[in-house]
């Protein structure tokens, strides 16, 4: 198959297009591992199934993220599917100091990874593989556990804010 669409080239050709992603709702999670010196984790919203035989995902991170080279390291991450209760999670993730981003956030560990406690749903898997993509990592997972809280409202996060789903 032949790629026939213009690639985007410009600066301004490339806010357009993240302009029109924020737009597009996607679920919050925050992906962990254990590095060195302890928990790693950021925020990612590229994350889907892969299949179910056997069960596992897919993640997408930044190359140079620590939280890929801590997942690499370590043979095994987590993908915590943020609830309501975490909103506030959201920037810190993404954009505080990786030295404080888990102050004050309580932790629990699930077939030997550090999760975030209470998450709407926490996977977490195995590291078959990472494949590198253009800037990304696609981290290939093979899932080890899911557990769901199922008090915890689930959210989406659309226009770069988050969005409560309702029954």
């Amino acid at each position: 198959m032949t790629d026939v669409s213009p690639r985007l080239e410009s600066q301004d050709e490339a806010r357009a297009f993240r302009e029109a992603m924020a737009r597009v709702p996607t679920l919050v999670s925050v992906v962990t591992t254990d590095g060195r010196e302890g928990p790693v984790g950021c925020t990612a919203n590229a994350v889907m199934s892969l299949s179910t035989r056997p069960p596992s995902l897919v993640v997408s991170l930044a190359c140079d993220g620590s939280t890929a080279t801590a997942a690499i390291e370590a043979g095994r991450f987590a993908v915590n599917v943020l609830g309501w209760n975490q909103r506030l999670l959201i920037d810190r993730f993404a954009r505080g100091p990786h030295s404080s981003r888990f102050a004050g956030v309580r932790l629990r560990r699930s077939h030997g990874v550090s999760v975030l406690d209470r998450s709407a749903v926490t996977i977490t898997c195995d590291l078959d593989r990472s494949v590198p993509l253009l800037d990304h990592l696609l981290l290939v997972g093979t899932v080890t556990s899911t557990i769901g809280e199922e008090s915890a409202e689930s959210l989406v996060f659309c226009h770069r804010k988050p969005y409560q789903l309702a029954e």
